[in-house]
Formats: C-alpha cells, sequence, structure tokens
C-alpha cells in the first residue's frame, strides 16, 4: 500500500482554496456587472438546484445499494478458546463522566465475549479532568474526589492521560492512546456505549474472510433510550429528540453507510465502533514535522502516533478518507452493533451536531485540498460521494432554509421577482427535486422506523420539517465556528447518563436482545 502525504484541518482554507472560492465569487459579480443581477442570480439558483439534485440522487442511489448482498457476516464465529485470536486495543475516550456512566462502560467492556488477556483496554482521560483521575485513582492516592466516589480497575484496564499543548479533542486523546497500544486490532467505543458482546469475535471472522487491503470494519450505531413513558411527561420534547436521532441513526447506518460500502465507496465512518488494523494506523499517521507546523511542540509530537487528525473534530470521517488514499478499504460488520444513549435537549443536539458540521466541512476541505492528487490516490468516483457526503451534507442543510424561505415567500406574496429567479428548465429541477428527492427522503424515515420494529415512531416522522430546520441553524452553527479561531477546533462534548441507571440497564437488556433477534443482512 502507499505512503501519502497527509494535510491536516490545523489550516482551515488553503490558499488555492481560498483563491478559488474568490476567483467564484469574482465570476458572479463580473456576471452581474455585465448581464445585470438578476442574470447572476439565476446562475446562483440553476447552480444550487443542480447540487441538489445531485445530491439528493445520490442518497437515493446509496438506499438501493444497501439492500445488495453484504461481504461481510458469513460463517462460524471463531472459538473464545482460539489460541489463534488476535489481540484488540480498545481506546474509551471521556470527558467529565458521571461516576455511574463510566462504571456502566467499563461492565461493558468486561461483558465483551473475548479472552480478557488478548484485550488492552485503554481510558484516554484529559489531564486537566482532575476529577475523572480522582475516580480511577491516579491522580496520586491520597487524592479524593468530593464524593468519595473510587472505581477499581481490571488488569487489563489501563488510563492514559493527554499531554498539555496538544489540541483537547477525542482525535487527540486516540493518537496518545495509539503511542501506547500493543494490540493487533484498535476500537473506539464512547463513553456511553454498550457495545454488541460478540462484536470483536465477529470482526476476526470478517477480517480472516475479507482481502487484505480491508484495514477498518464499521459496526452499526443505534439509540436505545426512546423510552415511551416520556411522552406522557414534562420530558416529551426530550423523548421527542430521541426519536429523531434514533431514525435518523437508522437511515445514516442501514442505508447510507451501508450503501456505500457495498458499492465500493468510502463510507465516513461513526466516531465509535470502528475496528482498525493497527499497523496500518501507524503508517498512515501524520508525520511529527506536521504536528509541530500545526502547533503542537516537538516534545508532546514524539508521545502522538497521530492516525487521527488531532484538529478535526470529524476524525472519523477524516481517517476513512486517509484509508482510502492510502489503498485500504472500510466494510460494515452486518450482524453486530453498538448502543448509544441520545441527547435529550435541543440545545445539547444543536452543539452536537453544530460539530458534526464543522468536523464534516473539516474533512471535506482538508480531502479537497489537492483535488488531482487526491482523485488519483483515491479514485474519482470514491472522492466525488466522500465530498459529496462530508460537504454535501452542511451545504445541502445549510441551503434549505433559503429555498425553503423564497419557496414560502413566493406562496405568500406572488413576487415577481422570486419567480423570474427561476426560469422553467431551473423550475422544473427544482420542482423534481423538491416533490421527488423529499418523497424518498420521507420514506427512508418511515422504513427506518419499520425495519427497526418501531413502527410507533412512524407518526413522528410528520416532524422532519421543523426537525431539519433545527438541523440546519446547527450546521450554521458549527461551519461559522470554523472561523472564529477559539472555536475552531473545540469539541462540544455531549451529556450522558441522564436516565436513571437502572431504567437504562433494562432498556439496554432489551435492545440488545431485539437486535440479536433480528435477521441481518
Amino acid at each position: 500500500m502507499t505512503v501519502v502525504h497527509r494535510d491536516t484541518a490545523a489550516t482551515v482554507l488553503s490558499r488555492p482554496q481560498q483563491a478559488f472560492i474568490v476567483v467564484a465569487l469574482l465570476m458572479v459579480i463580473a456576471e452581474a456587472v455585465v448581464l445585470g443581477w438578476h442574470s447572476a442570480l439565476v446562475t446562483l439558483a440553476a447552480g444550487c438546484e443542480a447540487f441538489y439534485f445531485a445530491f439528493v440522487g445520490f442518497k437515493v442511489l446509496l438506499a438501493v445499494a444497501s439492500f445488495l448482498p453484504a461481504r461481510g457476516g458469513h460463517g462460524a464465529l471463531p472459538a473464545a478458546d482460539d489460541p489463534d485470536l488476535p489481540t484488540f486495543t480498545i481506546f474509551l475516550p471521556n470527558v467529565k463522566e458521571k461516576p455511574h456512566v463510566l462504571r456502566a462502560l467499563l461492565e461493558s467492556m468486561a461483558t465483551l465475549d473475548y479472552p480478557p488477556d488478548k484485550l488492552q483496554v485503554m481510558l484516554l482521560v484529559e489531564h486537566w479532568d482532575t476529577q475523572t483521575l480522582r475516580l480511577f485513582g491516579v491522580d496520586g492516592p491520597d487524592s479524593e474526589r468530593e464524593d468519595g466516589e473510587r472505581i477499581a480497575l481490571a488488569p487489563n484496564v489501563e488510563v492514559c492521560v493527554s499531554v498539555p499543548g496538544a489540541p483537547g479533542t477525542k482525535p487527540a486523546a486516540c493518537d496518545f492512546g495509539l503511542h501506547r497500544a500493543w494490540g493487533d486490532y484498535t476500537v473506539i467505543f464512547d463513553s456511553e456505549d454498550s457495545p454488541d458482546p460478540l462484536m470483536l469475535r465477529k470482526a476476526v471472522r470478517d477480517f480472516r474472510a475479507a482481502p487484505p487491503s480491508v484495514a477498518c470494519l464499521q459496526a452499526r450505531l443505534l439509540f436505545w433510550n426512546i423510552l415511551g413513558d416520556q411522552l406522557r411527561s414534562r420530558r416529551w420534547l426530550a423523548a421527542f429528540v430521541t426519536r429523531m436521532y434514533f431514525v435518523e441513526y437508522v437511515v445514516h447506518f442501514e442505508f447510507v453507510l451501508r450503501g456505500m460500502a457495498r458499492l465500493g465507496l468510502v463510507p465516513p465512518l461513526g466516531g465509535t465502533s470502528n475496528i482498525f488494523v493497527t499497523d496500518v494506523l501507524r503508517q498512515i499517521a501524520i508525520p511529527h514535522s506536521e504536528l509541530v507546523r500545526g502547533g503542537i511542540s516537538p516534545e508532546v509530537a514524539s508521545q502522538m502516533v497521530a492516525a487521527w487528525d488531532p484538529w478535526c473534530v470529524a476524525e472519523d470521517a477524516d481517517i476513512a478518507g486517509w484509508l482510502a488514499r492510502s489503498g485500504y478499504h472500510v466494510e460494515m460488520i452486518p450482524d453486530s452493533w453498538t448502543l448509544e444513549e441520545a441527547p435529550h435537549s435541543l440545545v445539547k443536539s444543536a452543539k452536537q451536531r453544530a460539530r458534526w458540521g464543522k468536523g464534516y466541512a473539516q474533512a471535506g476541505a482538508t480531502q479537497s485540498r489537492h483535488p488531482i492528487r487526491a482523485a488519483r490516490q483515491m479514485g474519482l468516483r470514491p472522492l466525488i460521494a466522500y465530498t459529496l457526503m462530508t460537504i454535501g451534507t452542511p451545504m445541502s442543510l445549510m441551503l434549505n432554509p433559503v429555498f425553503w424561505g423564497l419557496t414560502f415567500g413566493y406562496l405568500l406574496t406572488r413576487s415577481a421577482f422570486i419567480h423570474a429567479l427561476f426560469p422553467a428548465p431551473v423550475f422544473y429541477l427544482g420542482f423534481v427535486t423538491a416533490i421527488g428527492g423529499n418523497y424518498i427522503l420521507f420514506y427512508l424515515q418511515v422504513l427506518a422506523c419499520l425495519a427497526d420494529r418501531e413502527p410507533g415512531l412512524v407518526k413522528y416522522m410528520l416532524a422532519l420539517g421543523p426537525w431539519w430546520l433545527f438541523t440546519s441553524y446547527s450546521m450554521w452553527k458549527g461551519v461559522l465556528e470554523l472561523f472564529v479561531p477559539k472555536l475552531r477546533f473545540h469539541w462540544h462534548v455531549t451529556e450522558h447518563g441522564i436516565e436513571d441507571p437502572a431504567t437504562a440497564r433494562l432498556e439496554i437488556q432489551r435492545r440488545h436482545m431485539l437486535m440479536s433477534a433480528r435477521k441481518h443482512t
């Protein structure tokens, strides 16, 4: 496999990218000067409608492709006592988590059906997170938390503390962990995760059956906290938010990512439950010289193996691109999953989704910094698909309010100005995309509810319009943060452990049973 030069998100836009944007704006201004502002606005509207058509058509293609036969998930699982089982390093990045969340996380790791002596479980803790360090007894033997909590760690669990001087992001924490990793494979789980107990053995099965070019497997993510009794309480808004998240994740993992993998494209990974070949991670790591150029001191950089871009807040999407450019592939594990806890409030959801939008924009901008080189390494078709996902997703959501506003403005006022922006070809293209595309996207949401045996969620899909509008706000927030230096690499931390621990345990067990009984394809 090839070793490629890696760009990083430490720079938002390179000078050639800035020049491209300036030239594009000058061309619009030149058209406005020569032909008038009306002509320039029609050109912009036509360009946006063409983009919408391509983006929606791409999503439909992926949904259809998701029903193609899976390449993995076949054959018997290796025995738990197989002496040839590989070793795994498990990263557990966490920031200021509640004690009961971390206890549940370590219990989930203990339930993994895999020999404990072949697991290196690594809690990744920020150097400033003194409460968590004290919880694990790392901040000195005589140092205690105010609540007196202490968690005893199993022999195969260790704590890796970040070093001051690196961006305080999840990918930076993983880079410190990779410096100490000894497993044949490296797995990431978030702090609220409850993975399928058989996931690691399923990963071994699929890696053994896959060609050597497969360097990463991605399990499906889904949420467990769609509790019915919340709808009849003061927490009805929380119930609504978690239901929309649930369906959104089903669509993303069951249709979009699975479709990309089965077409041989580059699926932007989820932030958890991805299983990497550790040697490949070391091979594609950012050189120390690039880390230093980005502002990390040589002393700190020497303690990192930067497979993940420490400045990119969607490190999962970014690393998928670099794996592809190095000649490797990502596949999905069709019969494994991880349960997560969805955010409960619109405020917290907005911050999380802003991070996703900001990170996708970072990943897309980084991978397109040298488009000819990227197309040669990744392939033109995968690069176009990857760009549509990473740049197209936030762009489409940011454009939505503009075109919705024009549509409602025209319906209310019959404005001749708005009417003139859409000559017949542009109007019909937009009409087909708006009516046909939105119908298909709505149908996918409904199909997601039925596919996961949650028909009661179908009625909530009638609120997709307001939900997409809310998501548009989050995308604008995230992308604009890229141009605010103090927020550019800020990681909006998601709060976990809101539900009562006993309720959470029962609901997680129920969801695991449902997923185990389901026929996976």
